[in-house]
């Protein structure tokens, strides 16, 4: 239970981290603009048929993109927001896993234990070397 408190706290807060990120990213303007697409969709979506439903979000995520990262694609600027947008859409997702299956990170075993068992097996493996190769050895003389 406790596990799963840290998760959601974890969660939470990578999402708060999230907004206030994209809070001093973008300009006052780039924020009216998506705060307006936002209200818009609201109100349209409520007279819409399905197709539309279906079709909006893809659309505010294809806006979204376009504000976040700018119109050249292929730039330094882009790839940095892009790779922090991914990390963290992958904190994010790894947070609901984790929650979900009650693990942290929903990584089980934790990286830590698996490390230890490598560990583990590399010393196995050297020791089972050394003694065939001193076994050779006393055979050959």
């Amino acid at each position: 239970m406790k596990n799963i408190a840290v998760q959601i706290v974890f969660f939470i807060g990578a999402l708060c981290g999230l907004f206030k990120f994209l809070d001093a990213w973008l300009s006052k303007d780039q924020k009216s603009k998506l705060h307006k697409k936002a209200v818009e969709l609201w109100f349209n979506l409520r007279n819409q048929d399905a197709m539309v439903v279906v079709k909006a979000p893809l659309q505010i995520a294809s806006d979204l993109f376009d504000e976040l990262c700018g119109h050249r694609i292929i730039s330094w600027k882009a790839f940095l927001r892009y790779s922090i947008f991914s990390i963290c859409y992958l904190v994010c997702a790894l947070s609901v896993t984790g929650i979900r299956t009650g693990t942290l990170l929903g990584v089980s075993p934790s990286p830590g234990e698996s490390f230890e068992q490598s560990f583990g097996i590399v010393r196995v493996a050297i020791q089972t070397m050394r003694n065939n190769i001193v076994g050779r050895l006393k055979q050959l003389v």
